[in-house]
């Protein structure tokens, strides 16, 4: 399995970012003109971050997202 936001061009925010408050969803969402799909893609970031996965910060994140979208999907590796 591959990530397929590799893909997508060169990434400034990611969901991290997002999840500490650096910046708003809008300015790190990334458009696949392709498909018309919204991607919020996930830069490298440290082992620390990925406890932020399980935040209130996460849930809120989801809960917005879901106002503004008919479907919001969360790629994630395996549990």
């Amino acid at each position: 399995r591959r990530a397929s936001s590799r893909n997508l061009q060169e990434i400034e925010y990611g969901l991290i970012e997002v999840l500490k408050g650096e910046v708003a969803p809008e300015q790190a969402l990334v458009l696949d003109r392709r498909s018309g799909v919204s991607v919020l893609p996930q830069k490298a970031a440290s082992i620390e971050d990925y406890d932020m996965m399980a935040s209130q910060e996460m849930r809120d994140l989801i809960t917005r997202l879901s106002n503004f979208f008919d479907l919001v999907i969360l790629d994630t590796a395996p549990v």
